[in-house]
């Protein structure tokens, strides 16, 4: 007779393989993540009064402006003037949390040099597509200073969208995509996406150890095409095809659920608001930044105030967006294991993942901070899976 799986036993026996001192690690990694990104909104904020403070921005729009005849090339060159000279006062901030930091817990993989490099192609990205983004802002602005932010949702939301199109380019920025070759692993996927009903565009494998050992991959798409992309960690040996079904069923499940365009919308929603507070804050906020020459919420020169705002507005509305995407991970967990059929591969990932998520937090700690389940929540449902399962 066989015996009954416990759940909350085969849980807590999943969670004892990891050593203590990995746990240690993994815990001051997480609760240290959550000071840095308290930090890094405190960070911006100072960029954005300092640049404010320093009236480069209204030399630049009174210089490119020219009595009103380049209004709009104003606020690109004002607006991509902005972001870079953001993107400069934070770089010590950055080389800190983005690279020292994961290299102090052994999470990057990535040299100085290259880490330089791809921040100065985002840098500049940013730059550019934030510049184009300001310009019907502010021509909105200009027609309707009192109900621009209802129409600037609109302008958010269909930037939304187009950054969910171009996702899948900007990993080429940084990586090499190519084909998996066939065999066990290509098969495994295959298998996968026919028994979702994919309409398999291509199945890749891009070099993303070079970054971190993360063990990861994604699928995207629009319409009924996909297209599967495995980071080449999950190839190394000895290869789990348990464990990369469940990774791949589970973001199977993001794609045939549209999680992607349910965040989008829901962050889009939240823009509204945001820039409802914006225009609301936006007179008070320029006087207590002790910003000056500028004329109004129509001038590009207050930009910096702008974002400086949506620091603050981003930072206290984390919580809200997290719980968001709790949802649409459980959910995709819940499609996984039902594709895959592998609550021990699924298992096996989640441990994988332990590096830089702290299995056990408290039940505050993952309200305000995680964007995924706890590792302990989604054993215990990959647990009760197989239980249920078993029967």
């Amino acid at each position: 007779m066989t015996t009954a799986l416990d759940p909350a036993a085969a849980t807590a026996a999943y969670l004892s393989s990891l050593s203590p001192s990995a746990v240690s690690a993994a815990n001051a990694y997480t609760q240290g993540a959550h000071w840095v990104l308290v930090a890094g909104k405190l960070a911006t904020l100072i960029a954005c009064v300092i640049i404010l403070r320093t009236g480069l921005l209204p030399r630049l729009r009174s210089a490119v402006e020219r009595d009103g005849k380049r209004r709009n090339f104003a606020v690109f060159a004002v607006g991509a003037g902005a972001l870079l000279l953001q993107s400069v006062i934070l770089l010590p901030w950055a080389y800190y949390a983005d690279l020292v930091r994961e290299r102090a817990y052994g999470l990057t993989n990535v040299s100085t040099g290259a880490w330089l490099t791809q921040a100065l192609v985002s840098a500049l990205a940013g730059a550019l597509m934030g510049g184009i983004l300001f310009v019907p802002l502010y021509a909105i602005i200009r027609r309707d200073q009192r109900r621009w932010w209802i129409w600037g949702s609109g302008l958010s939301a269909a930037a939304i969208a187009a950054g969910i199109i171009l996702a899948p380019l900007a990993g080429g920025l940084f990586n090499r995509y190519e084909p998996l070759q066939p065999g066990a692993v290509h098969d495994t996927v295959e298998d996968l996406a026919r028994q979702a009903g994919l309409q398999r565009e291509e199945i890749l494998v891009y070099d993303g150890s070079k970054q971190t050992d993360r063990y990861t991959a994604s699928v995207a798409g629009i319409g009924g095409t996909a297209r599967i992309a495995l980071s080449d960690t999950v190839l190394r040996e000895p290869v789990d095809l348990p464990a990369i079904r469940a990774v791949v069923a589970h973001e199977i499940g993001h794609y045939k659920h549209h999680h992607v365009p349910q965040l989008a919308a829901a962050v889009a929603l939240l823009s509204c608001v945001g820039l409802m507070l914006a225009a609301l804050l936006f007179p008070k906020a320029v006087r207590l930044f002790g910003a000056t020459r500028i004329a109004g919420i129509a001038d590009p020169a207050g930009i910096p105030v702008l974002l400086a705002i949506s620091a603050i507005f981003t930072l206290l509305t984390t919580p809200i967006v997290n719980t968001a995407m709790r949802l649409v991970e459980h959910d995709a967990d819940a499609y996984g294991l039902e594709l895959a059929r592998e609550p021990d591969g699924a298992a096996r990932a989640l441990l994988a993942t332990s590096s830089y998520r702290a299995p056990q937090p408290s039940p505050l700690e993952e309200v305000l901070f995680y964007e995924h389940p706890s590792i302990e929540n989604r054993l215990r449902m990959a647990m009760e899976w197989r239980a249920e399962h078993a029967r």
